[in-house]
């Protein structure tokens, strides 16, 4: 689950005197970047930039950035990103402990862009610091292909039925709680 989640990763572009670039963009009369250029499949490696915890006051920021937030965090498995021409794609990403392996449809949000809507899995422990506590989790994520070998992506991912077998879980006003995640992905 670490894996969702998004500071754009910006690559250095040459630009030629067309106005073209290395990277399959270039400037569009108005200014605004036009890309040209199809996104291969692939496994990438995903970086996780930083967690905005609104439920458990940033415990949920050791679970997604476990060496802290001084440096983007490397998922510790690499990520397939399906073609364009392979959406709709039901896929089974492979996350990192405490989560188990996630079954997610990925489906086109328009050129260049891709969602992510309802991966779930049930009651996944979620070791915080005041204990053992599980939640049922949520993820919705929308990437967008940067270039040809970079994506970034941004990942919500709800948790829901806190419990724990010895009353270890915080105590939440509200029955949902959310966590957003900056990523970004390269080949």
């Amino acid at each position: 689950m670490r894996w969702l989640l998004l500071l754009s990763l910006v690559l250095p572009a040459c630009s030629g005197d067309d106005g073209g670039s290395t990277d399959g963009t270039s400037d569009g009369a108005d200014g605004n970047e036009v890309k040209d250029f199809v996104f291969v499949a692939g496994e990438m490696q995903l970086f996780v930039h930083s967690v905005e915890d609104d439920c458990l006051d940033g415990s949920l920021q050791l679970v997604f950035m476990p060496n802290g937030t001084n440096e983007p965090y490397a998922l510790q498995n690499k990520t397939y990103i399906p073609g364009e021409a392979e959406l709709p794609a039901d896929l089974v990403i492979k996350l990192n402990d405490p989560f188990s392996n996630m079954p997610v449809t990925y489906q086109s949000a328009g050129a260049y862009t891709y969602e992510i809507r309802d991966a779930f899995q049930s009651q996944v422990e979620l070791n915080l610091p005041s204990g053992q506590c599980a939640a049922d989790m949520n993820i919705t994520a929308d990437v967008t292909i940067d270039a040809p070998d970079a994506i970034s992506l941004t990942a919500s991912v709800s948790l829901t039925a806190f419990s724990s077998a010895d009353d270890l879980c915080p105590e939440f006003d509200a029955d949902i709680c959310s966590v957003t995640l900056d990523m970004t992905g390269t080949r």
